[in-house]
């Protein structure tokens, strides 16, 4: 009999506890407030052709944010870029953002 008391009540906790989770899940990220501050930037560089003259680089969003460059840093200081007026957004799609004169 005492053991049947032992399952009975891993069960209970366990449901419980399982029913804590799907109503967190269903009405959880209604109460997180917005995400503020500046942009997470995470750009992951899928191809770089190098070219006299320039460097054209092609870079895919990885973050949760649309990133604009303007900058980039080649060779120890930064350089100016082109090309990169349109912000790059978190999709799976590849973007060429344009080359930077060295």
């Amino acid at each position: 009999m005492d053991t049947k008391r032992t399952w009975m009540s891993a069960v209970g906790a366990a449901l419980l506890i399982g029913v804590a989770l799907v109503v967190l899940a269903l009405v959880g990220g209604r109460t997180l407030p917005e995400r503020t501050g500046p942009p997470i930037e995470q750009l992951a560089v899928e191809h770089t052709e190098l070219v006299p003259g320039y460097i054209e680089v092609t870079v895919r969003n990885t973050g949760p944010d649309p990133v604009q460059v303007a900058q980039v840093f080649v060779n120890d200081s930064y350089v100016d870029l082109t090309g990169g007026e349109q912000p790059i957004t978190p999709t799976r799609d590849h973007g060429r953002i344009g080359h930077a004169h060295t």
